[in-house]
């Protein structure tokens, strides 16, 4: 009995020092952003994603920037356990309406702090008048069909 009894506390003297090693081995959180359209008139607006690819749960910091609003429009979860392993992607999606025209740069969005902290890159919007054309590229989300008339084949006269 003696014997089984010094096998559990070294088994959860390992199972203790392997939980703290998994947590000095899980990464910084990754952010990445997209904006799209990243040119749009004014009365649109172009859709932000900001993509937290970690553990962490933390939501975006969204910097504050004149003639532009943020407005929530969703989130997505997306969570993977392979072999053990986990991996989170988490996308925050953000309306971004702009009150005047010109170029407006949205600057490193952050999540998290310290150590731990993740910054996006810079992504720069083009608002132009209303009625201009925008960019070439669709709204998000839309989804377009063309349809062409079926060729038509005559005959010739024999």
């Amino acid at each position: 009995m003696k014997r089984n009894s010094s096998l559990t506390r070294i088994g959860i003297a390992l199972a203790v020092a392997l939980a703290s090693t998994v947590g000095a081995f899980a990464t910084a959180p990754q952010i990445s952003v997209t904006l799209e359209p990243e040119q749009i008139a004014l009365g649109q607006a172009a859709q932000l994603t900001v993509t937290v690819n970690g553990q962490s749960r933390l939501k975006p910091e969204i910097p504050a920037v004149s003639g532009l609003n943020f407005e929530p429009v969703g989130q997505s979860s997306q969570i993977q356990v392979i072999n053990g392993a986990m991996s989170a992607h988490i996308s925050h999606t953000y309306a971004v309406v702009p009150s005047r025209e010109g170029t407006f740069t949205i600057p490193r969005i952050k999540v998290g702090n310290g150590p731990d902290a993740a910054e996006s890159q810079p992504v720069t919007l083009k608002v132009a008048k209303r009625g201009t054309p925008a960019s070439p590229a669709r709204a998000p989300g839309l989804q377009g069909r063309t349809s062409l008339p079926a060729p038509t084949v005559s005959g010739g006269d024999d």
